[in-house]
C-alpha cells in the first residue's frame, strides 16, 4: 500500500546516480581471489593511422549509440584511405554476444562495440544505454496478477502500479493507451469489446495474455524520433478476477475541496491526485480501476489562470449506469 501510495503522490521525482565501490580489507588473502571483471574501455583506438578520434565522446548521454557509430565515427572515415564499410563489427549486450542479430542500438543495455580490420585496427567502444523507448524496456514486469476486467484504463493502470518507472511519463504513456487526453476520448465507459485503443492493446482472454502492440517495429533514423516514441511489441500476462460490486453505490464525494498543486492539468494527473486525497471513496484502492472507467473528469480553466476547477461525474445512464459510484462532486487545483 505505501508503494502505491507513493506512486499515486508522485509529483516530482529525482533520479540518483549510485556508484558502486569494490573494497578489500587486508585479511590475508591473494588479490586474485576477487572475481572482479576488467573495467570497459569507454572509448578506444589502435591503429588507423590518419584518423583523429580526439573529438569523440562515447560517453555523451545525449548522444545515441546508433549516431555515435554510424554517423559521428562514420564521418570520421568519409574521404580517407579508410573504408568505414570494410570494418569488421562485434557487438556484446549485456554480456551477450548478438553480433549476428538484428542490433537494436536504441535497446537499453551495456554495450561493448569492437570495429575493426584486423588486430592492429581496431576501434572499441563501451556505452551504457538507458534512453530505450522499446516498450519491453519500459515495461519489464510483464505479469500484471490480478484485474478485475481487461478494459484498457485497469489495464494502463495495473501496468504503471507493476512498472513504477513509467510514472515519470505518466501522460505520455497514458495517452499511447487512449489517444489524447481529451473528454471526447477519455470520458466514456470503455467496455472490453470497444474498439478504441486502434489496435494496440491485443486481448487473448483463452490464455489471458495482452499484447500491446506499438504498431512500430523498429526505426528509420532518418524519419523517426526513438527519444520520443515508443515502438515494439511486449506481452503481458493476467489473472482474471471479477471483484464484487457494492451493496450501494458510494457516493462521490470529497473532505478536502481543494486538491493543491498538480503537475499538469491533465486527466490522468488530476484523476491520480482526486485518488491520493480521497483514498477510503476507492475504498483504499480496491475500486481504483472501476473509478477511472466509472467516472467522468471535465477540466476547466478559471479566471485565475493557474487554477482550475476538476468536476467528477459517476456514469449514470442506463447502459453504462456505475454499480461503483453515484452522483458528483466538484474540487479546485493549480497547476503551473
Amino acid at each position: 500500500m505505501k508503494k502505491i501510495l507513493t506512486i499515486l503522490g508522485a509529483v516530482s521525482l529525482t533520479t540518483m546516480s549510485v556508484t558502486s565501490t569494490v573494497a578489500c580489507q587486508s585479511n590475508g588473502g591473494n588479490w586474485d581471489d576477487i572475481p572482479l571483471k576488467p573495467p570497459l574501455v569507454p572509448f578506444e583506438v589502435k591503429g588507423f593511422a590518419g584518423l583523429d578520434f580526439s573529438h569523440v565522446n562515447a560517453q555523451n548521454k545525449e548522444q545515441t549509440l546508433w549516431n555515435l557509430i554510424f554517423k559521428e565515427i562514420k564521418g570520421i572515415f568519409d574521404r580517407s584511405q579508410w573504408n568505414f564499410d570494410d570494418l569488421q563489427q562485434e557487438v556484446i549486450r549485456n554480456d551477450v554476444d548478438i553480433t549476428n542479430t538484428k542490433i537494436d542500438f536504441y535497446r537499453n543495455g551495456t554495450y561493448s562495440v569492437k570495429l575493426f580490420v584486423d588486430e592492429d585496427n581496431v576501434i572499441t567502444i563501451a556505452k551504457q544505454v538507458t534512453t530505450s523507448n522499446h516498450i519491453a524496456d519500459k515495461i519489464r514486469t510483464t505479469d500484471l496478477k490480478n484485474i478485475h476486467d481487461t478494459r484498457p484504463k485497469t489495464i494502463l493502470i495495473a501496468t504503471i502500479f507493476k512498472n513504477t518507472d513509467i510514472i515519470m511519463e505518466l501522460d505520455k504513456f497514458g495517452e499511447f493507451f487512449l489517444g489524447e487526453q481529451t473528454p471526447e476520448g477519455w470520458n466514456r465507459q470503455i467496455y472490453e469489446d470497444d474498439d478504441v485503443v486502434k489496435g494496440k492493446i491485443l486481448i487473448n482472454k483463452t490464455n489471458q495474455t495482452i499484447t500491446i502492440d506499438t504498431q512500430k517495429s523498429e526505426w528509420n533514423e532518418d524519419v523517426d524520433k526513438p527519444e520520443k516514441q515508443y515502438y515494439g511489441t511486449v506481452i503481458l500476462t493476467y489473472d482474471l478476477k471479477p471483484i464484487n460490486e457494492p451493496s450501494e453505490p458510494n457516493i462521490l464525494k470529497t473532505e478536502q475541496d481543494d486538491l493543491g498543486d498538480v503537475p499538469k492539468p491533465t486527466m490522468l494527473q488530476v484523476f491520480m491526485k482526486f485518488i491520493t486525497k480521497n483514498l477510503p471513496l476507492i475504498n483504499n484502492l480496491e475500486y481504483l480501476s472501476e473509478f477511472l472507467n466509472d467516472v467522468y473528469l471535465i477540466i476547466t480553466p478559471t479566471e485565475d489562470e493557474k487554477k482550475y476547477k476538476a468536476e467528477f461525474t459517476a456514469f449514470k445512464e442506463s447502459r453504462k449506469k456505475s454499480r461503483f459510484f453515484l452522483g458528483s462532486v466538484v474540487v479546485t487545483f493549480k497547476s503551473n
